[in-house]
């Protein structure tokens, strides 16, 4: 049976009786929310990329950061002391040199030598290719491997003027000089093939450098060479010395032994 036009009058008016009931519901339960305007608005605002800086790091944060500043201050430390050790090592290769120098030659300090070989200006060659090698803070901007082997064979160039070969040639021109009337007289005779060839220890060549002479000439100067090598013992109980001027002296003075030392042996006069 459809319903009649007053039975849909009397459902509508019903339906919306019941809508303004659930409208006056909701209004009333909204009463008891807090207002808008009582909301900070300091609590939308949004911290500036300032202020996230100047926050203090976590605890985690804080000690990587200091364990990274640690380590680099390690590598700077070790960086720092071999480059002290190498020019340790530069002066006293210098000193030692010039006293063997001096011990050997036994006359006045050869000033044109000493003034050229390895020199502060070589040093400073030294120091810089090192420098670059370890890649220290302090080199140069424009420094790279190309400046560091420039320094290099500078330095190498530098080594001629040292007179590394003068000992060399010296010694052996004083220890296997011939004579030429003995040449002669050797080539008359007959060869004897009972000899051996390396029986050469009476020649004449071989007297000045002899074992037996070397030997000889100790015991001769047997209380100069004792107070040489009392002297030298001390000498390297306090080498090397920390101050670069301290270390050069020691290292002139066990030089300046050990030539004196092989003068003696072998009683060595400049040719």
């Amino acid at each position: 049976v459809f319903p009649t036009s007053t039975n849909r009058k009397m459902n509508t008016k019903i339906f919306t009786l019941a809508a303004l009931g659930l409208c006056f519901t909701e209004f009333a339960h909204a009463k008891d929310l807090p207002k808008i305007t009582d909301v900070d608005d300091a609590d939308f605002d949004v911290a500036s990329d300032a202020d996230a800086s100047a926050e203090p790091m976590a605890d985690g944060d804080d000690t990587m950061d200091k364990e990274t500043q640690e380590d680099i201050l390690d590598v700077t430390m070790t960086k720092q002391e071999m480059m002290d050790r190498s020019l340790m090592y530069f002066d006293g290769l210098r000193g030692m040199w010039i006293g063997f120098h001096r011990g050997l030659y036994r006359d006045a300090p050869r000033k044109e030598m000493e003034e050229e070989c390895l020199n502060s200006e070589q040093r400073a060659r030294w120091e810089e290719a090192y420098s670059i090698y370890l890649g220290t803070e302090d080199v140069p901007e424009n420094a790279d491997t190309f400046t560091a082997l420039g320094d290099i064979l500078q330095l190498l160039a530098n080594l001629n003027s040292c007179n590394l070969r003068k000992p060399y040639r010296d010694l052996k021109t004083f220890c296997f000089v011939e004579d030429e009337s003995a040449d002669a007289d050797k080539d008359a005779e007959k060869k004897d093939d009972d000899k051996p060839e390396f029986d050469d220890l009476d020649d004449d060549k071989q007297a000045k450098c002899s074992f037996s002479m070397v030997l000889e000439n100790f015991s001769k100067n047997a209380f100069v060479l004792m107070g040489k090598g009392s002297s030298m013992a001390q000498t390297m109980k306090e080498f090397p010395a920390d101050n670069p001027d301290e270390l050069m002296v020691q290292s002139m003075t066990l030089g300046e032994d050990f030539g004196t030392f092989l003068k003696v042996g072998i009683d060595f006069e400049e040719p």
